[in-house]
C-alpha cells in the first residue's frame, strides 16, 4: 500500500512540467499569430500604386483628329401648298440640277382662279382703253379714266399674287444634288409643311472635327489640311478649313469644318469616318504645357481630380483644371506643379490621406 502512494507522488512533478511546456508552446503560437497579424496589418495600410511625375512638354505642331463626313447641304423639301401629289418626276438616287422640277401638286382650283383673274385683267384693260378714247372726244371725265385705270392695276396685282401662289404647287431643286429619299408617293395628299423628298448636295463634303482650344488661334480660313478615309487606304485628299464654331462644347473643344471637293474616283458619302491631319509647323511656336497621363484623372475632364503622393507617402486628392486632352495625355493649367507625383494606377483603393507604396 505504501509503495502505490509513492508512485503517485513521483508522477505529480512530471505532469506539472508537461503542463508548463504546453502552456509555453501555446503562448509562443499566440505571439507568432499576433506578430503575423501586425505585419499583415502594416502591409495592408500601405496601398501599392503606380505614379508618374507631372512634366512640362512643348505642344506638338501636328494634330491628327477623326470625325464624320457630312454633305455640304442636306435639305428636306416640304410642300408649300395643300393638295394631291399629281406627279413625281424623279427617283431615289437620281442626280438633279438646280431648278429641276421634282414634284407637282394638283392646283386645279388655283388654275381656275388664275384663269378668272386673267380674264378680269383683260376686261379691265379694255375698259381703261375705252375710257381713254372716250375722254379724248369729251365723252367721259378725267375721274372716269383714272377709276378705270385703277381697276386695271388692281386686276393685274390680283393675277400676279395668284401666279406667285402657283409656284407653291411645284417642288423644285434649290441646289444641284442627289435625291436621297422620297417621302410622298404619287397620288398622296400633302399639306403645307409635309416632307416630300430629301435632296443632298455631295459635290463637297465637310469633315467636322473637335479641336482643343489651344489650337484655335492657329486655324485660318483656307488653311490646307490633309484628309483621309479608311474606305480608301493610302489615298490623301486635299481639304481646307472653312468653318470654326464660336462656342465650345461640353468638353471645351471647338468644332472645325474641313471641306473636301468630292470626286468620282474617291467619292465620299455622308456618315463615313475620316481623319484630318493639321500641320502647324509654319505657325508660331506653341507654348509648353504641364502634362500628365489621362489615366491619372479621377472623374471626368469637366471636373478632374488626381491623387498626389506627398513626402510622407500619403496621398492628397486634389482638384485640377485641364485645358485640353490629346489622346492619352492631358494638359493641366491649375492645381498641380511640375515634378509632383500623381497616381496612375491603384486609385480605386485610395482616399484622402491613405498611405501608399510606390510600385513603378
Amino acid at each position: 500500500m505504501k509503495k502505490k502512494n509513492r508512485i503517485i507522488l513521483l508522477g505529480a512533478p512530471a505532469i506539472l512540467v508537461l503542463f508548463t511546456v504546453l502552456k509555453l508552446a501555446d503562448n509562443k503560437d499566440t505571439i507568432d499569430q499576433r506578430a503575423e497579424h501586425a505585419l499583415q496589418q502594416q502591409v495592408f495600410d500601405r496601398i501599392p500604386v503606380k505614379t508618374v511625375a507631372a512634366t512640362m512638354q512643348a505642344t506638338s505642331n501636328t494634330l491628327s483628329l477623326t470625325g464624320t463626313f457630312a454633305p455640304q447641304q442636306d435639305l428636306q423639301l416640304t410642300a408649300q401648298a395643300q393638295g394631291q401629289v399629281n406627279t413625281l418626276f424623279v427617283k431615289e438616287g437620281q442626280f438633279v440640277q438646280k431648278g429641276t422640277l421634282l414634284a407637282a401638286i394638283d392646283n386645279s382650283a388655283l388654275a381656275s382662279q388664275i384663269a378668272a383673274a386673267r380674264t378680269a385683267l383683260d376686261n379691265a384693260e379694255q375698259d381703261a382703253q375705252r375710257m381713254r378714247n372716250a375722254f379724248s372726244t369729251g365723252g367721259v371725265t378725267q375721274q372716269d379714266v383714272e377709276n378705270a385705270g385703277l381697276k386695271a392695276r388692281n386686276a393685274k396685282s390680283t393675277l400676279a399674287q395668284l401666279q406667285q401662289q402657283e409656284a407653291n404647287y411645284r417642288v423644285t431643286a434649290p441646289v444641284s444634288g442627289v435625291v436621297n429619299k422620297i417621302f410622298a408617293e404619287q397620288g398622296s395628299f400633302v399639306s403645307p409643311g409635309t416632307a416630300v423628298l430629301q435632296l443632298v448636295d455631295i459635290t463637297r463634303v465637310v469633315l467636322n472635327v473637335a479641336v482643343d482650344q489651344v489650337y484655335v488661334p492657329l486655324l485660318k480660313p483656307g488653311m490646307a489640311v490633309k484628309v483621309s478615309s479608311e474606305v480608301y487606304p493610302g489615298v490623301d485628299l486635299k481639304g481646307r478649313v472653312e468653318t470654326v464654331n464660336v462656342q465650345a462644347d461640353a468638353s471645351q473643344k471647338i468644332t472645325v469644318g474641313v471641306y473636301v471637293d468630292n470626286s468620282r474616283e474617291h467619292p465620299l458619302l455622308g456618315g463615313m469616318f475620316g481623319r484630318a491631319d493639321f500641320n502647324f509647323s509654319g505657325a508660331d511656336t506653341l507654348k509648353s504645357a504641364l502634362t500628365i497621363p489621362r489615366a491619372a484623372l479621377v472623374g471626368s475632364v469637366q471636373a478632374p481630380e488626381v491623387f498626389v503622393v506627398k513626402a510622407d507617402s500619403t496621398v492628397d486628392l486634389r482638384a485640377i483644371r485641364v485645358e485640353q486632352s490629346l489622346g492619352k495625355v492631358v494638359h493641366v493649367t491649375e492645381g498641380l506643379a511640375a515634378g509632383e507625383q500623381v497616381v496612375t494606377a491603384g486609385q480605386i483603393n485610395l482616399e484622402e490621406g491613405t498611405r501608399v507604396t510606390v510600385k513603378n
